[in-house]
């Protein structure tokens, strides 16, 4: 009986190592699995943070560095240019740099005024605003010579 006693104790510590040397084996892939799991979430939220704070980097440095721009952005030109032309003010909006570029009309005899933030020496956050500022003045101009035609007469610049 001696040497079945034995026998099983041996028969235990081989399955007892076994089972050790697989509960080892059970936890490491359960590890493994966690932190493959935990990284493919933050890999898959990994292009919308990147976005939110390219975005938000690009939208408040522009706004700080460029604030003549930035704040045609949230304006109506057309509603500017009509409040503009009650008061008397006819200019036209002009886009500064090598060549003044005033969008939205052929040639006119009707004052301008340049946007500032427009010219060619504008900070990157300015030029940025370039799209912004060239839709706002086209529709402001527009606004304005239609007006003036209308007041003035189809003849008149």
């Amino acid at each position: 009986m001696a040497g079945t006693d034995d026998s099983k104790s041996e028969k235990r510590v081989k399955y007892g190592a076994l089972t050790a040397s697989r509960k080892t084996s059970f936890v490491a892939s359960l590890i493994r699995i966690h932190v493959l799991t935990t990284f493919t979430k933050y890999l898959a939220s990994l292009p919308i943070l990147l976005g939110f704070l390219l975005t938000a980097n690009c939208t408040n440095g522009r706004l700080t560095e460029c604030p003549e721009l930035a704040s045609l952005v949230h304006r109506d030109p057309i509603q500017d240019a009509k409040a503009a032309f009650a008061s008397g003010d006819s200019h036209l909006l002009l886009l500064g740099g090598f060549v003044h570029v005033t969008p939205g009309v052929e040639s006119t005899n009707l004052p301008t005024r340049e946007i500032q933030g427009t010219s060619d020496t504008s900070t990157e956050a300015c030029r940025a605003f370039g799209r912004d500022a060239e839709t706002y003045a086209t529709k402001y101009n527009q606004t304005i010579a239609s007006l003036q035609r209308e007041f003035r007469g189809p003849n008149t610049n």
